[in-house]
Order: structure tokens, then sequence, then C-alpha cells
């Protein structure tokens, strides 16, 4: 079953406040991303292991299309989460996991 948008930033501001909490630099965060899918039983494939690009990739099949993530979308279909260095999940999760609670509540606010 496809997650819902609402679903699809439940579960990527969980996993990401996970990280930001536990990240002390000795694990990369992109295992701390396998691990917590795998102890709260995701066991589907995600791109990149993230709720967000997993997102975007089902609406610009085969090819994942960054101007459709819901949190980091724009036009030059460049990575949101990545090019922002300010806020990179893979380098800064606290500050990316920070950046997303502002775009969530944003969002929630334009409902």
């Amino acid at each position: 079953m496809k997650m819902t948008l609402d679903e699809t930033w439940e579960n990527q501001l969980r996993m990401s406040g996970w990280i930001a909490e536990n990240y002390d630099g000795t694990i990369h965060p992109s295992d701390m991303k396998k691990t917590w899918l795998r102890s709260h039983r995701f066991t589907k494939k995600r791109m990149f292991n993230c709720f967000f690009c997993d997102y975007a990739s089902r609406k610009s099949q085969p090819l994942l299309d960054c101007s459709n993530c819901p949190a980091f979308s724009n036009k030059s279909n460049k990575c949101g989460c990545e090019i922002y260095h300010t806020y990179n999940w893979d380098t800064k999760p606290k500050a990316f996991y920070a950046k997303i609670v502002e775009l969530n509540k944003k969002r929630l606010r334009q409902k």
C-alpha cells in the first residue's frame, strides 16, 4: 500500500527526529536510516531509504524527479535536501530535522 502525503511526512519526521536525537558522528546517517527502518518494520525498499524520495519517485516513475519532493521541490530537479548545505541530511542531520519540522508547520498551516 502506498503512503499518503501525510503519512510520508509523519514517517520522515519520526525517522529524521530519531536520527537527529541520536546522531553523534560515529554512525553515518544513511546507516542510521536503515536501522530505524528495520526497527520500525519497514521492509519495503525505499528510494534512498527516504520517505520523501520514495514519494517523489512514485510521482515520476521510473526515475526520481526531485521536483516532486514533498519538502524540497524546486524547478531545477536538483535534490533540495543536498543542494542546501546548511541542512544537508547527510552531513547535518540535526539541521535537516529542524528544517523539515519548520516546513511541515508551514505545510499544515496552508491546509
